[in-house]
């Protein structure tokens, strides 16, 4: 006989192991994402997506979105309207409390690396969906050749 067969208690139902689906975002990929839109932080990030490594500063839509309204000439009235568009869009992003799952990163100064090799454009702007990161670092790569 056991020494507990007098004790008339079960044992307590274990919690549930959290589920993680391999095909939704990255939940901390996504909150960190969410601080930049929200609280404006910047940081540097090195992204996995497709064969591709995409590096630079993590910035808010909305900064994206002005960044590169700021840089459209205003010459004239297609230019204004194209400008336009892009204000439009940066109003999109709350600079607030918004607690919505990102679907977009933003980057400022992206350099792209390829099977073709490193591309990198003075004062790149890069969009990316969330969804098709495989992987990320905290911090952004340096090219050696940057060095």
């Amino acid at each position: 006989m056991s020494e507990h067969a007098d004790d008339t208690t079960t044992p307590a139902a274990a919690a549930p192991a959290p589920t993680v689906n391999s095909s939704e975002p990255d939940w901390v990929l996504q909150t960190l994402i969410r601080l930049a839109n929200n609280a404006g932080i910047e940081f540097g990030i090195t992204l996995h997506l497709s064969g591709m490594v995409v590096a630079g500063t993590v910035v808010s839509g909305k900064a994206f979105f002005e960044s590169i309204r700021d840089d459209i000439p205003q010459n004239d009235a297609t230019a204004v309207a194209f400008a336009t568009a892009f204000d439009d869009w940066s109003g999109m992003y709350p600079t607030s409390n918004d607690a919505a799952d990102p679907v977009y990163i933003h980057l400022r100064d992206a350099r792209v690396w390829s099977p073709a090799g490193e591309a990198q454009l003075p004062g790149t702007y890069w969009r990316g969906r969330v969804s098709e990161i495989s992987g990320w670092t905290y911090g952004a790569l340096i090219s050696p050749a940057n060095d």
